[in-house]
């Protein structure tokens, strides 16, 4: 009868649950085993609610709380130092010990020496942790390190500048000290094939798509299913696109009662590793009402990570999450809800504990931008893909048309602009909290070095010159604003020694700067190796720059607010005074390409009688900097008067001119006068580039680390590229620091750091350096000019070098132009391959340079040292992919038959491609060029091209085959005769009687056919299916020839192993055909009706088969022996038991009785086996007989 409240199977599910729960704390809270074994489920015994299993893994009884309080608190959480909950690295007690003391109690508690957690030795451990001070595999707590540096780097963040904040590397989280907040985590089982792993993820209703980690797509081995490019929109409204792999994975709960096949797609990483709830009262909870949350109740350890067993690898988006929850939520407490999905319970919202711990993260969307990569653009300027620049120009162009269509001017003749904003910006924030920050720091540095009077002398010459203005405080909140952050900058040997310099980069966390929202134009400095080319064309030098060139272009009214600033008169304290810019800032990132667009503008509107000066400015300006040449007095001196009278108009004052002294100021002429040009030093009295080497002087203290390398040698300025062999080591060795997987701060191995010092001990040599800056000064008028660009490569790296020639009647010369060079790829490519790389770049070079330097009608001779990569570029065959992508380039910007050999050892461009120390590239003088250049042409060692066919060949596309059946008739035995062994053997006798009946009766010959007439006959039959079947039109990737019978046969790719030609080569043959049907079924019958695999094997050993699994299973079909062995056998219902054999009944109370025998026993006598067998419990009993007569049964019974 049914209660008013409550069944009794009500009672009795509940009771289940809780018991389940119980069943599955108890079996997952172990450690896993090492070995694969089937854990059975404790049971309950219902009378003294004991577990009985002998396969249990504690002794100790536990509840589900006590289990998860364990297993969450004190072996992951709990401090292996002080018993506390925080993590290791962060323990003040471990850090006031030595090391000593540390590893001393790691020795008492049977802790690791490497991750430090118990119950194992250093030696068996699996974790990948990485020292932030040494790199090597150990905690940084466990560095040999001195503890001072553990203690700085524990509070690093808390002294660290707002700037440097952001500028951190952090992947999506942020440490706090308040209460944990839990999100949607679980854990669920990832399954592919034979592979099966436990995973922990995330639900997240904040993204539209699933994703996967590459770590967990590479362990289990899932197979791509497509590709997709997403445009992903992060927070503050930056976008970014990024291209994913998408795979189908299987989801299942670890109940093992639901799954579900998901679409995820790829990432690196999916966030940082996530905490789990423990707090013991909610887990208590939870424990009550009968809820099993996967993520807190299962051991960690089960879970596939790669770092951290808190690592999350499965994001399941809005796409996925709607069909996973089932509606069902149980409240913890006002903060924290438990939510049931179809994978399994989950918990979300604030915990009460407050701590201060690494696992205690805010999830958010900000992501840094910042790309190591483009500190190498330098390298790669003139040399890189034309499609880069082609995507690149698009952008510049419109960033053009923006200025053009809101540029104007005033009735002063200056020109008014308004800053590019990019559409659709994110909200620009008015930044006053950090430039109030930057403001008080600003004037205790000022006062410090006591310049506090000159800074604000500055600010007042420029409101006195209408360059800023100040601000009233009650409008300001009207309209839109943003404030920048100023600093002072020094310099003694200028002549304002301090000035301000403004930071547009500034920004608050989660927050886009200014320069975020303003669109930056074309990349300027690309600009450089031009200007420097056309600097070293002319015989006279001239550099100028432009006074205070941004502070002269005016900002509409509209764009003033935007770039305010504060401060105080005299650096009183008071009431902080607000000032804004009305003209272009320094400091904003679009404020070069505003000054490059307005003198463009400018000068393209130049008069008639100024155009040609006015053309010669647009190709000599740098930002503000003007850098040309020209060839004689004459036209130096109307180059200087009428670019100034040109630019003036517009209120920009060219000065600071400073050019190579003419013949009637040779006395003028200072000894040692070096001026900046473009990053190198120009000593105007020898007119000779060298580089500046003052900022390596300095001492750097500190570990070497792959941060200090590159920051040396990015401190080599060096546009041409005379000292590019110098800069090749230390790019050598970041690429092995990549390869060992090092950080940026990590000290670097010891055969690194040595080798790098010895690079660096040398770099003085390098002020010793000097080319000279005419590459025409010593060429005669009369002089044949030719460009000469070599191209070489090594294991490491390939490059290209470019020389200018001059005979003369007297003298012939050679000067280098450019040079570049490239480190090879880390996947490894062979030497031919980075032979072509070099080609490429060379012809790149060359054609950029003949260009800016306006000698397209001068011959031009390219060299290589590899005959192989010469071979490819003359010939315009069908070459693979690689090859032939570089050769065609490579045609189009040259003429193949302008390539030339040279041997490696008279090549100057193996020096930049192996590289050099700076005091061997010094004594080198490798710039002036070889000095087999210097002699006439007919002395040149010019060699003839002789590849290596192999390597050449094995780039070539296979050849093409075609697959057609033609007119051409087969003879009419071949579809009469049944076999294959039949019609060969017809055939023997056909060409033994046609031998015959030409030859005379005594010559001719009898008997059985022997083995070479079979070979002929077969030969035949097949040269005859070729003939019928391969014409030419249908397309096949193979490389065949014709054998001396006419035979066509494939080159395969054991065509060099020492093996019977017939395997090597095998004999070409197509699919559809009767005789190849005949052959396959003899074969198939000879090998006892073998398998397709054991038949292909057998074929592939003399012939090539097209689709020859297809061909060989359909043939197989036909075999009605096969057919018949491979029919299922017909089933048969079973009948169903009688009664007796199903019935309850005590032991052999229904038997079956049987006799076996006879038996012979020693004394020469029979007996006989009586068997009972039970019809119910199958138990067997044995009696034994001597005779089979009726009393002998009864008495065995």
């Amino acid at each position: 009868m049914k209660s008013d409240k409550y069944e009794i199977n009500e009672l009795v599910d509940f009771l289940s649950i809780q018991l389940k729960a119980k069943e599955r704390s108890l079996m997952y809270a172990s450690p896993v085993s090492s070995k694969k074994e089937k854990y059975s489920y404790p049971r309950y015994d219902s009378s003294s609610e004991k577990i009985n299993n002998s396969r249990c893994f504690s002794s100790k009884r536990f509840s589900s709380s006590d289990l998860i309080s364990s297993e969450v608190k004190t072996k992951t959480n709990a401090c292996i130092f002080c018993n506390e909950f925080h993590a290791v690295g962060d323990c003040n007690y471990a850090l006031s010990l030595s090391l000593e003391q540390r590893k001393k109690i790691l020795s008492k508690k049977v802790a690791c020496f490497i991750c430090a957690k118990p119950f194992h030795l250093a030696k068996f451990c699996k974790s990948k942790i990485v020292c932030t001070l040494c790199g090597k595999r150990h905690l940084s707590i466990l560095c040999n390190q001195d503890n001072s540096v553990l203690k700085n780097n524990t509070h690093l963040n808390e002294n660290k500048d707002d700037n440097n904040l952001l500028n951190e590397n952090f992947t999506l989280a942020n440490n706090l000290c308040s209460s944990e907040v839990y999100l949607q985590t679980l854990i669920v089982s990832v399954e592919n094939n034979d592979l099966k792993h436990y995973v922990r993820s995330i639900i997240d209703l904040g993204s539209q798509r699933s994703y996967v980690s590459k770590y967990v797509a590479d362990v289990m081995k899932l197979k791509c299913v497509g590709e997709q490019t997403v445009t992903h929109g992060l927070f503050g409204g930056l976008k970014r696109r990024e291209n994913h792999k998408k795979y189908s994975i299987e989801l299942r709960n670890t109940e093992n009662n639901f799954s579900c096949n998901v679409e995820v797609m790829d990432q690196n990483k999916i966030c940082t590793s996530l905490p789990k709830l423990k707090d013991p009262k909610n887990i208590e909870e939870l424990k009550q009402l009968g809820i099993f949350a996967s993520d807190i109740c299962l051991n960690e350890n089960l879970c596939l990570y790669e770092n951290d067993p808190k690592e999350i690898h499965i994001l399941l988006g809005a796409d996925t999450a709607a069909r996973l929850f089932t509606g069902e939520i149980k409240n913890l407490s006002p903060d924290l809800i438990a939510m049931n999905t179809k994978l399994g319970w989950t918990v979300i919202g604030r915990s009460r504990i407050t701590e201060n711990d690494s696992s205690s993260t805010l999830m958010s969307l900000l992501v840094n931008d910042v790309n190591i990569s483009d500190l190498w653009r330098l390298d790669t300027l003139n040399i890189n893909d034309p499609a880069e620049n082609q995507s690149r120009k698009e952008l510049e162009e419109a960033a053009k048309e923006h200025f053009e269509r809101s540029v104007k001017r005033d009735n002063e003749g200056r020109y008014i602009v308004s800053l590019p904003w990019i559409h659709d910006h994110p909200p620009l924030p008015d930044g006053r909290k950090i430039a109030e920050r930057r403001l008080n720091s600003c004037i205790k540095v000022l006062e410090r070095a006591e310049k506090l009077v000159d800074y604000d002398d500055v600010f007042q010459d420029w409101q006195k010159e209408g360059i800023i203005e100040e601000v009233d405080p009650m409008q300001e909140i009207k309209q839109g604003q943003h404030f920048l952050p100023h600093h002072p900058v020094f310099k003694e040997n200028s002549t304002t020694k301090v000035r301000p310099v403004f930071d547009g980069s500034a920004k608050e966390r989660n927050t886009p700067s200014i320069n975020d929202c303003l669109e930056k134009g074309p990349n300027l400095v690309e600009l450089i190796p031009s200007l420097m080319n056309r600097f070293r064309v002319g015989k006279y030098g001239v550099i100028a720059d432009i006074k205070k060139a941004f502070l002269q272009i005016g900002l509409q009214e509209r764009d003033r607010p935007y770039l305010r600033f504060l401060w105080k008169d005299r650096g009183r304290e008071g009431n902080i005074k607000i000032l804004q810019h009305k003209r272009v800032v320094f400091g904003i990132s679009s404020s070069p390409f505003l000054l490059g667009a307005t003198l463009e503008l400018h000068l393209k509107n130049a008069p008639d009688h100024l155009k040609e000066t006015a053309q010669q400015l647009m190709r000599s300006f740098y930002v503000d900097n003007c850098v040309f040449s020209v060839n004689t007095k004459k036209e130096l001196a109307r180059f200087i008067s009428e670019s100034q009278a040109l630019l003036s108009t517009a209120k920009f004052e060219l000065r600071g001119w400073e050019h190579y002294p003419t013949e009637d100021k040779i006395e003028e002429r200072q000894e040692d006068l070096k001026v900046p040009v473009l990053g190198l030093l120009w000593n105007l009295p020898k007119d000779t580039m060298s580089l500046d080497m003052q900022g390596l002087m300095k001492e750097d203290k500190g570990p070497t680390t792959k941060r200090k390398i590159l920051s040396t040698v990015h401190r080599i300025f060096d546009p041409i590229g005379f000292s590019c062999p110098v800069t090749l080591e230390p790019k050598c060795l970041l690429q092995e620091c990549w390869k060992l997987g090092l950080s940026w701060d990590a000290e670097l191995p010891l055969l690194i750091t040595e080798r790098f010092k010895r690079w660096k001990m040398k770099l003085p040599k390098l002020n010793a350096l000097q080319i000279p800056r005419c590459v025409r000064e010593d060429f005669a008028e009369d002089s044949k000019l030719s460009i000469h660009v070599f191209c070489d490569a090594s294991q490491s790296a390939y490059a290209t070098c470019i020389f200018l020639r001059a005979e003369s009647a007297d003298n012939t010369s050679c000067q280098l132009i450019p040079a570049r060079n490239r480190v090879a790829p880390l996947k490894k490519i062979s030497i031919p391959r980075l032979e072509l790389l070099s080609c490429t770049i060379g012809a790149r070079l060359a054609k950029a340079t003949i260009s800016e330097l306006g000698l397209e009608k001068i011959p031009i001779f390219y060299w290589s040292d590899s005959m192989n990569a010469l071979y490819w570029i003359k010939r315009n065959e069908n070459w693979a992919t690689f090859v032939y992508n570089r050769v065609l380039e490579i045609r189009k910007l040259t003429n193949p038959e302008d390539w030339r050999h040279i041997s490696g050892t008279l090549n100057p461009a193996d020096l930049p491609s192996r590289g050099s120390n700076a005091e061997e590239l010094v004594k080198s003088l490798w710039w002036e060029g070889p000095n087999w250049l210097r002699r006439p042409i007919e002395d040149w060692h010019v060699s003839e091209t002789i590849p290596d066919f192999d390597v050449v060949n094995s780039e070539k596309r296979k050849t093409i085959v075609s697959v057609t059946n033609t007119t051409t008739e087969q003879l009419e035995y071949f579809s009469k005769v049944s076999s294959f062994r039949k019609m060969t053997r017809i055939t023997a006798w056909i060409f033994r009687f046609y031998k015959n009946a030409k030859t005379q009766k005594k010559e001719r010959k009898g008997g059985t056919l022997d083995l070479e007439e079979v070979e002929a006959a077969e030969k035949f039959i097949l040269k005859q299916v070729q003939s019928q079947c391969f014409s030419g039109n249908e397309k096949l990737n193979l490389q065949t020839f014709l054998d001396s019978d006419g035979l066509l046969r494939v080159k395969t790719k054991i065509s060099q192993r020492s093996d019977i030609p017939t395997f090597r080569f095998p004999i070409l043959l197509p699919s559809k055909h009767a005789v190849i049907g005949k052959l396959i079924f003899e074969k198939h019958v000879e090998l006892s009706h073998a398998g397709i695999q054991i038949l292909m094997s057998s074929l592939r050993e003399n012939y090539w088969i097209l689709k020859s699994r297809k061909t060989i299973r359909q043939v197989i079909r036909t075999c009605v022996i096969c057919q018949r062995y491979a029919s299922r056998p017909l089933e048969v219902v079973s009948a169903p038991l009688p009664e007796d054999r199903v019935r309850d009944a005590y032991v052999f109370e229904v038997v079956g009785v049987d006799l076996c025998g006879p038996l012979y026993l020693k004394n020469k006598t029979k007996c006989w086996a009586v068997l009972f067998t039970c019809a119910v419990y199958r138990a067997v009993h044995i009696e034994l007989v001597t005779s089979l007569s009726t009393d002998s049964f009864i008495l065995a019974l």
